[in-house]
C-alpha cells in the first residue's frame, strides 16, 4: 500500500541498501534409507513338534527369557522317561557287577577263586560302569530337548512380527518369532560412491524421519567397505537416539556434509517474492545518487 501511495504521489520509495557477498557455504547430500534395529533375531525351535500355545503377539514388550511358545512336549517327555528307565536298568547292572566283583576278590584272597575269574569280572563291572555313565548324558540330552519344547525370549525386546499358529509344526532353524530391541534403533542409509569415503565411523549425523516430523541427532556406527555394484552405493549405518514412535521399518534421510563452494549471498529481508519467484533488485552503478 505505501509503494502504491508513493508512486501516486510521484514520490520515490525509500529502500534500504544491502551489500552481496561472496560466501563458502556447505554442500549437503540426502542418503535415505530405513530404520532397523542393531538387535533383531529370527527365533526358531530346535526340535520339531506342533505348536501348542501362543503367549506374545505382534508389538508385545517382552523381557529376556520370558516364554514366547509352548510347543507340544509329549515326544520328547516320553524319550525322556524312556531315557530316565535305561538309566536306572544300567546302574543296577553297574551295581550288581560291583558286588559280585567284590566278592570275587575276597574269594580271590582266600585263594577260592582264580585270578582270571577277577579279570573277567573287573572288566564286566568297568562295562556296566560306562553303559551307566552313557545313559546319564543320554537322559541330559533327553532333558535339554524336552527344555527345547518351551521357546524364550533371547533378550529383552519387542515382538515384530509372529510366524506361526497353534498347530502349526515348527521345524528346527524355521523362524517362529521375529524379536527386536527397540533401545537400539538406526538408520542403514544408502550413500553415493562418490561421497561414501566422506562418511567417517564416529561422525555425527542429523537424520530426519519423515513418519514422525523429527530430526534426531545420530552418530555413524558402521561404513559398510563395499559398494553395490547394482546401485552404486554403500551403506552407512547410523545410530539414533531412544525416540518415543521410532520403530524399525521407517524411512528416514540422513544429511552429509560433503565440502563446501562458492556461492552469493544477500540478507533474508532483501528478497522480494512475486509469487513462486524470489528476487532481488540490484542497484546500477550510482544508483545511490
Amino acid at each position: 500500500p505505501h509503494s502504491r501511495i508513493a508512486r501516486a504521489a510521484g514520490a520515490p520509495l525509500p529502500v534500504r541498501r544491502a551489500v552481496a557477498e561472496k560466501v563458502e557455504i556447505p554442500v549437503i547430500v540426502e542418503a535415505v534409507g530405513t530404520v532397523r534395529s542393531r538387535r533383531q533375531s529370527e527365533v526358531a525351535s530346535r526340535v520339531m513338534a506342533q505348536v501348542k500355545e501362543i503367549r506374545a503377539a505382534a508389538g508385545d514388550a517382552v523381557a529376556e527369557g520370558a516364554v514366547l511358545m509352548a510347543l507340544d512336549d509329549r515326544d520328547l517327555a516320553a524319550r525322556r522317561a524312556q531315557a530316565e528307565a535305561a538309566l536306572a536298568a544300567q546302574r543296577r547292572q553297574r551295581d550288581e557287577a560291583g558286588r559280585e566283583l567284590e566278592r570275587t576278590r575276597k574269594l580271590v584272597a582266600q585263594d577260592a577263586a582264580t585270578t582270571q575269574e577277577l579279570d573277567i569280572l573287573t572288566f564286566r563291572f568297568a562295562a556296566a560302569e560306562a553303559a551307566a555313565l552313557a545313559a546319564e548324558k543320554a537322559l541330559e540330552d533327553a532333558t535339554v530337548q524336552a527344555g527345547h519344547a518351551i521357546v524364550r525370549a533371547p533378550f529383552a525386546g519387542v515382538v515384530l512380527e509372529k510366524r506361526v499358529d497353534p498347530g502349526d509344526l515348527a521345524a528346527p532353524g524355521v523362524p517362529l518369532v521375529t524379536l527386536y530391541d527397540p533401545r537400539e534403533l538406526r538408520l542403514e542409509a544408502a550413500v553415493e560412491e562418490r561421497i561414501a569415503g566422506a562418511v567417517k565411523t564416529g561422525d555425527a549425523l542429523r537424520v530426519r524421519i519423515d513418519a514422525l516430523g523429527a530430526e534426531l541427532d545420530g552418530r555413524v556406527s558402521e561404513v559398510v567397505p563395499a559398494v553395490d555394484p547394482a546401485t552404486r552405493t554403500g551403506v552407512v549405518k547410523i545410530d539414533l537416539p531412544d525416540t518415543p514412535g521410532l520403530r524399525p521399518g521407517m524411512f528416514g534421510r540422513a544429511r552429509i556434509a560433503c565440502g563446501t563452494r562458492a556461492a552469493v549471498a544477500v540478507p533474508m529481508d532483501a528478497l522480494v517474492r512475486r509469487g513462486q519467484l524470489e528476487i532481488v533488485f540490484r542497484l546500477p552503478e550510482g544508483g545511490d545518487k
